[in-house]
C-alpha cells in the first residue's frame, strides 16, 4: 500500500504523540514515587524525632525541662515539671511546678497545685525557708513583691479560681483568708483587683458587688470590721527591722486601695478622702524604704 506525504508524515506525528503522552506517564509516576518515598521517610524521621523526644522527657525529666525553658518551649517544660513532681511527690517539685503553671497562665493547674502544696504538712515551714532565701538574695525594692510565699500563692489561687470562673470560690478564698495568721496576706485585695480589671462586668456590678462584699457577715463579724483588724496588724513599729517594714508598709498599702474602692462604692466623701490621703503617706513612707 502506497502512503501519500501528506498521509505518511500524520501518522509518524500520531506516533510521536504517543511516545510523548507515554513518557510523561512515566515522567509523572517516577515523580510520584519520589515523592512518595520522600514523604515516607520525612514521616519515619519525625515520629523518630518525636518519639526520641517524648523519651528524653520521661527519663531526664529535669534535663529536659531546662532545656525546654532554654529555648523558650514553656507550656512543653510544664509537662515536665508535672512529670517531674508526681513522680517524686516532693514539695519543691510541687512548688516548681506551680510556679511554672503560673507562668504559662495555666489556671486549672496553678488552682489545683497550688491548693495540693497548701494542704501539705511541710506547707508553712517551706515558706519560711523559701521568704528567707529570697530575702537574702533580693534587693529592698523588689522584696515586697516576693518576700512573702503564702501571701503569693493565695493571691494566686483566687485570681486562677476566678478566671476558670469560679466567682464564689474565688470570693470565699479571698473571705477565708481574712482569718489568715500570716498578717501580709490580703487575698481579698487579689480578689477585688481582678473583678475590676474584669472587662466583662460592668462599672454597676462592680459597684454592686463592693457593697455587698462590705456588708457581708463572717462569723460574728462584718467584712469591713475584719479589714480594719488586718490593716491594724501591719502598723509598723520602730523595733521592726527594715523588711519587716517593708513587707508591713506594702500590705497597708494594699489593705487601703481596698478601703477605698469600697468607700468609693459606697459613696462615702468623708472616709474616700481620709484613705486617699493615708494611701500618699503609706507610699512616701514605702519609697523611702526601698529607695
Amino acid at each position: 500500500m502506497r502512503y501519500t506525504e501528506e498521509e505518511f508524515f500524520g501518522n509518524k506525528q500520531n506516533t510521536q504523540d504517543e511516545e510523548n503522552i507515554e513518557n510523561n506517564k512515566n515522567t509523572k509516576a517516577i515523580s510520584l514515587t519520589i515523592l512518595t518515598t520522600f514523604l515516607k521517610t520525612a514521616l519515619v524521621l519525625v515520629c523518630s524525632v518525636f518519639y526520641c523526644f517524648v523519651m528524653f522527657c520521661v527519663l531526664l525529666p529535669k534535663s529536659s525541662a531546662k532545656l525546654l525553658e532554654s529555648i523558650g518551649a514553656d507550656e512543653t517544660s510544664l509537662f515536665c515539671y508535672e512529670r517531674i513532681y508526681l513522680k517524686s511527690k516532693n514539695l519543691d517539685d510541687l512548688y516548681n511546678l506551680v510556679q511554672k503553671s503560673i507562668e504559662c497562665g495555666q489556671y486549672k493547674k496553678t488552682a489545683k497545685y497550688i491548693n495540693e502544696m497548701k494542704n501539705n504538712g511541710g506547707y508553712s515551714e517551706f515558706c519560711i525557708e523559701v521568704n528567707n532565701a529570697v530575702i537574702c538574695a533580693t534587693e529592698a525594692k523588689y522584696i515586697a513583691y516576693v518576700g512573702d510565699l503564702d501571701s503569693y500563692l493565695v493571691a494566686q489561687e483566687i485570681i486562677a479560681e476566678y478566671n476558670l470562673g469560679n466567682k464564689n470560690k474565688a470570693l470565699t478564698l479571698a473571705l477565708e483568708d481574712l482569718n489568715n495568721n500570716n498578717i501580709y496576706s490580703f487575698g481579698l485585695s487579689a480578689y477585688i483587683e481582678t473583678l475590676d480589671s474584669d472587662a466583662n462586668v460592668s462599672d454597676g456590678t462592680i459597684k454592686s458587688t463592693l457593697v455587698e462584699i462590705y456588708n457581708k457577715t463572717l462569723g460574728t463579724k462584718k467584712v469591713f470590721e475584719k479589714v480594719e483588724e488586718r490593716r491594724n496588724m501591719v502598723v509598723h513599729s520602730s523595733d521592726d527591722d527594715k523588711t519587716v517594714k517593708i513587707l508591713k508598709t506594702y500590705t497597708a498599702l494594699k489593705i487601703e486601695n481596698i478601703k477605698q474602692k469600697f468607700y468609693k462604692a459606697l459613696e462615702d466623701d468623708v472616709r474616700l478622702s481620709e484613705t486617699l490621703i493615708e494611701i500618699e503617706e503609706l507610699q512616701e513612707q514605702y519609697n523611702e524604704l526601698v529607695g
